[in-house]
């Protein structure tokens, strides 16, 4: 919010206005417990999938999903998370309300059943080293026909659990 040639009372009208009109934002695509929420559905094997994998890390590694609550709205969004284990996207794909759409390294496509498998899953081939435009190209349309997006913003994973350096692309997309 620009309110560098503003006093200090019109600053605070003016942030209160912002605030009053993204909680009115908010209530307009606010998802009512029960009711149909557009950008959760799930095609039948997705959401079959999603269970399995879900109880599969609930049981073995104690996963548990809080928060769920705040995704509740008629929106898409992009979920970036740290990297540390090829286990990532499946984990974090089934602890989502929606089926979501992941970046791969373009390496994981070159035997090709498993690339169908991953690609039934979503799974965008991205080249880590250089924007590709047919890439970009992809996202976008994503996220332009609702679809979320998971993205691992570190570019590779983390052996050690550090944070590695950030790639740019997470801002380039947001």
């Amino acid at each position: 919010v620009d309110t560098s040639n503003l006093t200090i009372a019109e600053q605070v009208s003016r942030i209160e206005n912002e605030v009053r009109a993204e909680i009115e934002h908010l209530r307009g695509i606010r998802v009512m417990e029960g009711e149909d929420n557009p950008f959760a559905r799930m095609r039948p094997y997705y959401r079959a999938s999603r269970a399995l994998v879900r109880a599969f890390f609930g049981g073995a590694f104690g996963l548990e999903v809080r928060g769920a609550e705040h995704l509740r709205f008629r929106e898409n969004y992009i979920f970036a998370c740290n990297h540390i284990s090829y286990a990532d996207p499946p984990a974090v794909g089934c602890a989502l309300d929606r089926e979501v759409w992941f970046l791969a390294k373009k390496e994981l496509f070159r035997n090709r059943a498993f690339a169908r498998l991953i690609d039934a899953y979503h799974a965008i081939p991205v080249d880590r080293d250089e924007i590709e435009r047919r890439t970009m190209k992809r996202i976008f349309s994503v996220l332009g026909d609702g679809g979320s997006l998971l993205m691992f913003p570190e570019g590779t994973r983390s052996r050690t659990g550090e944070l590695r350096p950030l790639k740019p692309g997470l801002g380039y997309v947001a």
